[in-house]
C-alpha cells in the first residue's frame, strides 16, 4: 500500500468514526455552545487517540458523558501527557550507539564508545562503565551488545544485560549485578554482527532469560 493511500484511508476511517451517532449527538451539542466544527472535529480525534492507547479508563471513554466542550477539552489535557506502558519503557537513541535488533520484549545495542557504555549501563554493577577498564577491553579488539529489556523491571538482574564478544570469538554474558555467565557452543554469537545475526542473538538471550 502506498504512503498517499494508506493516509487517504485513515481519512476515511476517521471521517466514519465522527459521523457515528454519539459524536453526531456530542457535535451538534458543542456547536450549539459556540465551538467551531474544527476545534470539535480535532478534538474528538485526539479523544480517539488516547481511547485508543488505553489512556482512557472507565466512564472516560464514553463521549456522551461530557455535559460541555470545556469538560471534554480538560479531560484530553490532563491525560495526553500520560504515556502508555510501552512508551515508558521505550528505549533512548543515543550517539556512539547502535540499535542492531528490537521487539517489543528488548532491543540489542552495539556499544561503539564510553559514552554510550556510561549511559546505557547505568544502574548496573558493570565494571566496563568505569572508562579505563572499557578502553582497555576495546583496544584489545573486544564488541560490547547490550540487550536491555522493555518488560522486566529493575529489581530482576537480567533486566540488563552486557554480552562480551572476545575478538578471538569467546562470548561472555553479565547480567546488572555483574554477574558472569559463559556461552555454550551452541549458543555463540559471532563477531560480525548484523542485523540477521541480531535475531539470532535475541534467540539465544531469550533462552538464556530464566524462566518465570
Amino acid at each position: 500500500m502506498n504512503f498517499s493511500r494508506a493516509v487517504n484511508t485513515s481519512k476515511r476511517i476517521m471521517s466514519s468514526w465522527l459521523q457515528h451517532a454519539n459524536f453526531t449527538t456530542q457535535k451538534k451539542r458543542f456547536l450549539e455552545q459556540g465551538f467551531t466544527s474544527e476545534q470539535i472535529d480535532e478534538a474528538f480525534k485526539t479523544f480517539k487517540k488516547l481511547k485508543d492507547k488505553n489512556i482512557l479508563q472507565g466512564d472516560e471513554k464514553d463521549i456522551d458523558r461530557f455535559k460541555t466542550f470545556e469538560q471534554l477539552t480538560q479531560l484530553i489535557q490532563d491525560k495526553s501527557t500520560v504515556q502508555t506502558k510501552s512508551e515508558e519503557r521505550r528505549v533512548t537513541k543515543v550517539e556512539g550507539a547502535e540499535v542492531v535488533y528490537e521487539d517489543d520484549e528488548q532491543v540489542v545495542l552495539w556499544i561503539k564508545d564510553y559514552n554510550a557504555c556510561k549511559y546505557y549501563g547505568f544502574g548496573t554493577k558493570w565494571c566496563i562503565t568505569e572508562p579505563k577498564t572499557f578502553k582497555d577491553y576495546q583496544k584489545q579488539g573486544n564488541t560490547f551488545y547490550f540487550v536491555i529489556s522493555k518488560t522486566k523491571p529493575k529489581s530482576d538482574p537480567f533486566y540488563k544485560i552486557a554480552v562480551l564478544v572476545f575478538v578471538h570469538g569467546q562470548i561472555m554474558y553479565f547480567d546488572a549485578t555483574d554477574t558472569e555467565y559463559r556461552a555454550s557452543p551452541e549458543s555463540s554469537i559471532p563477531k560480525s554482527l548484523f542485523i540477521p545475526r541480531a535475531c539470532m542473538i535475541s534467540a539465544n538471550l531469550k533462552n538464556f532469560y530464566p524462566r518465570t
